[in-house]
């Protein structure tokens, strides 16, 4: 797929991430104005945010533990971002989106209190997409999910030969900005000290860094 000149080499870095969050909006057939709650606020969360948004999607509330990707996700166009471990009964986004519940939720965190969460807050024949790749089972309130008709579906990647060019038109129009999920670009020699080391101790303040060889 040929890069656009009006884009850089960091934008085609991000094509492939991007093309997930995309696909990822695709398979819950979203529709304009609906409520979407994003439970996992990572790059590929955020990006979520943007190809929603791209979707015509109404309000979007976030549930993040890292406060660096919470103030990503309201830059990007969530209008709350919720700490979970200050929220765990989900009260807040309760309290947001009313009794009703939520249109459109969004898994992207891969741990039981996501889904839960993710599930819970959905209103009645709600879909929520599982975005995060589990290393595990999950467990289901069956009786919960049937008595409310939720939808459950999953995505998988993403469908590179519609999925890249769209992202890349959307890129070059300005509506996603996939560098805003980049928080630090280093040089390939420094990927482990300054890369993978530095995840690893300071997760909190990183939402993406991005390897780049011509540093």
């Amino acid at each position: 797929f040929p890069l656009p000149r009006t884009l850089s080499g960091v934008h085609g870095a991000l094509v492939e991430p991007t093309a997930v969050a995309y696909h990822a909006v695709k398979r819950s057939g979203l529709t304009p104005g609906q409520s979407v709650l994003l439970v996992g606020a990572g790059p590929i969360g955020l990006a979520i945010i943007q190809a929603a948004r791209a979707a015509g999607a109404g309000e979007i509330v976030v549930r993040e533990p890292s406060s660096a990707r919470r103030q990503a996700a309201l830059s990007l166009g969530a209008i709350c971002a919720v700490d979970p471990r200050e929220d765990e009964s989900g009260e807040a986004v309760r309290e947001h989106f009313g009794s009703a519940g939520v249109e459109v939720t969004f898994e992207a965190a891969g741990t039981q209190p996501a889904l839960a969460a993710a599930l819970a807050a959905l209103a009645k024949r709600g879909v929520c997409v599982v975005v995060s790749a589990w290393a595990g089972e999950a467990r289901l309130d069956a009786l919960s999910l049937l008595r409310r008709e939720i939808d459950i579906r999953f995505a998988f990647g993403c469908e590179a030969l519609q999925d890249f060019p769209a992202v890349l038109r959307l890129m070059s129009a300005g509506t996603i900005d996939a560098g805003a999920i980049v928080s630090d670009q280093i040089a390939l020699e420094d990927i482990v000290a300054q890369g993978y080391e530095e995840l690893l101790a300071n997760r909190e303040k990183h939402v993406k860094i991005l390897v780049n060889p011509h540093r």
